[in-house]
């Protein structure tokens, strides 16, 4: 059972990756017809000097996230809909409050870099 969890909710961050890219991009048409090609192949990044958490997790419907002021946190529901929106604002955390069970993929843009934690309401 908990190695079904634990594949389910990787694949829900594949599906939320690809929401999230679609909804920054926007639904314009010069989007739409772009042509699918590689522009850049940057290097992966090993170690990070951002400091990104969640807790508690699981939790019971309120959880906590904390990383630098101004970082944007994009919530996703473990079917991939798109929850909201959030800033870190200047105590350095975004609380959330009174969330239903699941699993929430929350994605962190703090200084260029994108992170991802999965938390569990139970």
């Amino acid at each position: 059972m908990k190695k079904g969890l634990i594949i389910y909710a990787m694949c829900l961050t594949t599906m939320a990756f690809a929401q999230e890219e679609q909804h920054l991009q926007g639904s314009s048409t010069e989007a739409k017809e772009q042509t699918n090609e590689i522009l850049k192949i940057s290097s992966r990044v090993e170690s990070s000097e951002v400091d990104v958490r969640v807790f508690p997790n699981p939790s019971s419907g309120n959880f906590t996230i904390v990383g630098p002021e101004g970082s944007q946190v994009t919530v996703y529901s473990d079917l991939g809909t798109y929850v909201g929106t959030w800033l870190i604002g200047s105590e350095g955390n975004v609380f959330m409050d009174q969330m239903p069970s699941g699993v929430f993929i929350c994605t962190v843009l703090a200084s260029g870099e994108r992170h991802v934690r999965r938390v569990i309401v139970m």
